[in-house]
């Protein structure tokens, strides 16, 4: 830490994923909290109410109750971590080799994660 006692910001959120579609797009901010846009009917200068009517444009928003102390709401559960020693488990009672994720895999989300780092704002070609 530094000699001037404030404490370092963090980027909020650590963690977000987005994937875009025709006219709309989802987002997981943190591993937990999971966003989808669909837009909202506007036309320029001819509305004047930025609430449309109707429940289906707008976002749609989810979080878990973390306020709840059940097990889907516990870490294990949000973060992923539960569902990939249940999954690998399962695969070993069953006698089957697991299928999700590989060492190619992993090295294809690397190389993704290097270009993202590397490039800053311009586009990287992925081999």
């Amino acid at each position: 830490s530094g000699g001037s006692g404030q404490q370092p910001l963090d980027a909020q959120p650590l963690e977000r994923y987005s994937f875009f579609a025709d006219g709309c797009s989802v987002t997981i901010d943190n591993n937990h909290t999971v966003t989808v846009q669909r837009g909202i009917p506007f036309q320029y200068a001819q509305i004047t109410s930025y609430l449309p009517e109707g429940i289906d444009s707008g976002a749609i928003v989810w979080e878990p109750q973390n306020n709840i102390s059940t097990l889907e709401n516990k870490a294990l559960f949000t973060q992923g971590i539960y569902n990939e020693m249940r999954y690998f488990c399962d695969r070993v009672l069953a006698g089957e080799a697991a299928v999700t994720g590989s060492l190619e895999f992993s090295l294809e989300v690397m190389k993704v994660y290097e270009a993202g780092m590397r490039s800053h704002g311009d586009r990287i070609a992925i081999q």
